[in-house]
Order: structure tokens, then C-alpha cells, then sequence
């Protein structure tokens, strides 16, 4: 802030703990004044020596030069009056910009358009000048005094719910005070209550979860935060009423299906299964978790891959996975009509399952829960793998859900499609993943290369070759 500089020196009253640490507190009297070139913070370290016949209690002016900040000691008594008419500038602005981000340093910038030019001009340091003028500032934000920050960041986070999220600006209001209570100490359960009620769909709860089903790091915050809110709705869904338990059962499901163990997990799932009788966010989890336990599919195979997907649809972590391939796809240009495209797309979702490490997620959280024979195949799929580079053969397989390929060297292998997969033209170059199961090799996934990629083909991932369909399209 150069042109600040010129006009305005900030000064600064400097405390015992300054002087025996050798750096000075930053806000609010100077970091406002700093230029790009010095790094911003908190704290601001200067050579000890510059702390040199200092004393707790002086004011200092800090003279601002490129990457370098020197203190200049300054008799209070010579400090310049602030010029008439500043206190109705800087309390205008304070109004007009209440709570924004970066107000304080603005409201520097926007009045010292007001002070005259020349060497630097002295006057009380920020902080006090803020005070007299009825202005208080939280971090980089400023207000008139009396503001409630609290409750300026409250409506903007439930205004953002409601934008992001589509929904209703009371029903944003409840999740976001419904995840206030759940973080935020000790949960009251007469609102907890109250609030259950008011988020009971499928749409809101899905809304009320999100932060914490994506993240998986052992002992990260949210990871902390998830395992206590499912031992809280654990404990307060027994003392609430049927509407407001249901909700916190779901809640306990949901979360838990992120990393708690299986055994947790099954009870969690039973005890939802107790109160959800004709409740349509219940009824989904509950038969979601008892469809793995039966056959999706004549062929095993077949059967594994369809949940597998039905979990890549449904899984935080899965759903960040297929995510960072579609990013790796678009090369980091996604909009959000092609990001809707991708995530429905057959190839893209294969490469999440495959390289993406999905299906390994799967297996681990649902492979305990599969009929045996459809476990052991999953647990083949598990493995991490990759699309290789194979040819069709000139001819298909002897029966019409089969092929055969030739990888490059030169080896045939005949492989039944699974469903979904197509059947590559005759000669084509394609990437396939390929799994034993069942007695049988399978192409489970299988993605045609461009004709312009030629022989370049070999040396890309599926990401690469997926990304040059798309763009070519």
C-alpha cells in the first residue's frame, strides 16, 4: 500500500513483550500499511537492534520502505491533529462496509486519500484513532462499534446454504444451527429437537452432513468432529421423540459409514431400521445397505460392479475421488455443464473405481457385508490396477458378450464383457481394465482411443485418453 505509505506512517505503542521478543503486534496499527513486499502476519520480527533504547509504553512511527520496516521514535506531543472532516469519512465507511473482509485495510486506503501528500504524516496510531471515532475492528474487518460480527457471519453462512445448496432460507437457518449445535459444545436437547424436525428430508440432511463426509485423515478436525457427533446423536436420539430420533439415527448411519468399524456400523443401521417405518430417507439407507446383500446381477461380476457404483453415487470420499479424475480430465478447465456430464459418465466413473482408488474403498467399507462369492471378486477388483493398452481382435469372442484382446506383446486373451462395456470395432486400440473372476477373464471397463492419439496411446493414462475424447468432441 505504497500510495498509503506516502501519506500516513503508522505508529505504534510498543509493549515490554515486543521489546524482549524483538517483533511487534501487526493489527491493528500497522498491518494495514503494509506493502505486497513485506509478509503479512500477526507478528512482525525486526533485528533486535532495532528495538534499541526502546521502552514499554513509547510510540514509534514505522517508516515503510520496500521489504524493509525501521521504528523512528515519536513524541506524542508532536503528532499531527487528524484532519477536520476524518472522523465522518472513516465512520461512513465503517457503516457502508460493515463486516467485510479486508474492510480494515480498506478504510486505511480510503481515507488516507484524504490526508495531504508529503513525507509521512504522524498521528495517533490506528487502533486509538479507531476507538475515538466509535469504530471497532475484528481481525481485517471493521464496523461502526456495537456491530454484532457473530451474527453478520451467521446470516452470511446460512445465505451462502441457502445459494450453494437450493434450499430455503429457514430450512438453511436450522442446518446451520443444527451443526452449530453439534461443534459447538454441549448439545441442549430441546433444540436439537426442535431442529431435527425442521431438516427431516432427505435434500436437508444431505445439506446438514456435508462437511464431514469427505474427509478420512486419522485425527484430522473433521474427522474428530464427525466421531463426536455420532456419539452425541448416539446418546440423545433414546430421550427424543420419534420425528426428532429418526433424524438423529440417520445422522449417526450417515457419518458412520465413513470410517466407523462394520460392527458399529451394523447397529447403527439396525437401530435407524427400528424408527424408520414409512420415512423415505430411512427406507433409502436401510435398503441401499441390504442390497449389498444380495445378488444386483446374474454374473457375479456384473453384481460387484453395480454396487460398486451405486457406492461411488453415494460415498463422500468415492464421490472426491471421481471428482479428481474428472478434474484430471477437463485439466483443471471444468465448468460446471461438463463437471455434470462427467460424473454421469460411464468412462470417467470406471477410472475413479479403477485408478481412482474407489473401488478399493468400497471393498473395504462394504466387502464384509457381500454374499461370499461376490467378496472374493471384489477383492480381486480391489487391488490397484490400471487401464493398459490392448487391440481387439479381428474377430469377437465365441460368445456374444466376450472379446478378444492383444496386448503388446503379442498375448490373446479372451475376456467376457461386463455390462455397460462396449464391444471395441475389429483392430481398435483400447484401454481396458481387465480381472480374473469367477473362473474367467473379464474387461470391465473399456474405453476406445482416438484415432488421432495413434501411437501416443500407449504412453497415456485413461485420464489422458478420456480427456482427449472429450475435448475432441
Amino acid at each position: 500500500m505504497t500510495g498509503t505509505a506516502e501519506r500516513w506512517w503508522p505508529t505504534h505503542v510498543i509493549s515490554a513483550e515486543e521489546i524482549w521478543s524483538a517483533c511487534v503486534r501487526t493489527a491493528p496499527d500497522i498491518e494495514p500499511f503494509l506493502p505486497p513486499t513485506v509478509e503479512p502476519g500477526e507478528h512482525m520480527y525486526l533485528p533486535a537492534r532495532a528495538f534499541d533504547g526502546l521502552r514499554p509504553g513509547d510510540l514509534v512511527a514505522l517508516r515503510i520502505t520496500g521489504a524493509t520496516v525501521s521504528m523512528v521514535p515519536v513524541d506524542r506531543e508532536c503528532l499531527a491533529a487528524p484532519p477536520p472532516g476524518l472522523r465522518s469519512i472513516m465512520r461512513r465507511f465503517a457503516r457502508d462496509n460493515a463486516g467485510s473482509p479486508g474492510g480494515l485495510a480498506a478504510l486505511v486506503a480510503h481515507a488516507a486519500e484524504h490526508l495531504p501528500r508529503g513525507a509521512g504524516r504522524r498521528t495517533m496510531p490506528l487502533g486509538e484513532l479507531l476507538a475515538r471515532y466509535g469504530i471497532v475492528a475484528a481481525g481485517d474487518r471493521i464496523a461502526l462499534a456495537g456491530f454484532d460480527f457473530a451474527a453478520y457471519d451467521r446470516d452470511e453462512q446460512v445465505n451462502a446454504l441457502a445459494v450453494v445448496h437450493g434450499i430455503g432460507r429457514d430450512l438453511a437457518s436450522a442446518v446451520h444451527a443444527l451443526r452449530s449445535s453439534f461443534v459447538g459444545g454441549s448439545p441442549d436437547p430441546v433444540d436439537i429437537a426442535r431442529l431435527a424436525r425442521i431438516v427431516d428430508t432427505e435434500d436437508a440432511l444431505g445439506v446438514l452432513i456435508e462437511p464431514w463426509v469427505h474427509d478420512i485423515e486419522p485425527g484430522s478436525p473433521r474427522a474428530l468432529e464427525r466421531r463426536a457427533i455420532v456419539d452425541a446423536c448416539t446418546a440423545l436420539a433414546p430421550v427424543l421423540d420419534g420425528a426428532a430420533a429418526r433424524v438423529l439415527r440417520w445422522i449417526s448411519v450417515a457419518l458412520a459409514a465413513v470410517d466407523a468399524p462394520l460392527a458399529e456400523m451394523v447397529g447403527h443401521v439396525e437401530r435407524l431400521r427400528l424408527v424408520s417405518d414409512g420415512w423415505a430417507p430411512g427406507a433409502r439407507w436401510i435398503a441401499d445397505w441390504d442390497a449389498d446383500r444380495v445378488p444386483a446381477a446374474p454374473a457375479v461380476v456384473d453384481s460387484v460392479l453395480a454396487k460398486a457404483l451405486a457406492f461411488l453415487g453415494a460415498d463422500g470420499p468415492a464421490r472426491l475421488a471421481l471428482m479428481g479424475v474428472i478434474d484430471g480430465i477437463t485439466a483443471g478447465t471444468l465448468d460446471g455443464a461438463m463437471a455434470s456430464r462427467l460424473v454421469e459418465d460411464r468412462r470417467a466413473r470406471m477410472i475413479a473405481l479403477c485408478e481412482g482408488g474407489a473401488m478399493a474403498r468400497f471393498v473395504e467399507r462394504r466387502g464384509a457385508v457381500l454374499p461370499h462369492d461376490e467378496a472374493i471378486v471384489a477383492a480381486a477388483m480391489g487391488v490397484p490396477s490400471e487401464h493398459r493398452m490392448y487391440w481387439a481382435g479381428s474377430r469377437p469372442g465365441e460368445r456374444g458378450t466376450s472379446v478378444m484382446l492383444r496386448d503388446d506383446a503379442g498375448s490373446v486373451v479372451e475376456c467376457r464383457l461386463a455390462v455397460g462395456a462396449p464391444l471395441p470395432a475389429a483392430g481398435a486400440p483400447v484401454l481396458a481394465w481387465v480381472v480374473a473372476g469367477a473362473g474367467e477373464r473379464w474387461a470391465v471397463s473399456v474405453i476406445a482411443v482416438p484415432p488421432a492419439l495413434g501411437g501416443e496411446a500407449v504412453a497415456l493414462d485413461a485420464v489422458g485418453v478420456l480427456g482427449a475424447l472429450v475435448r475432441s468432441a
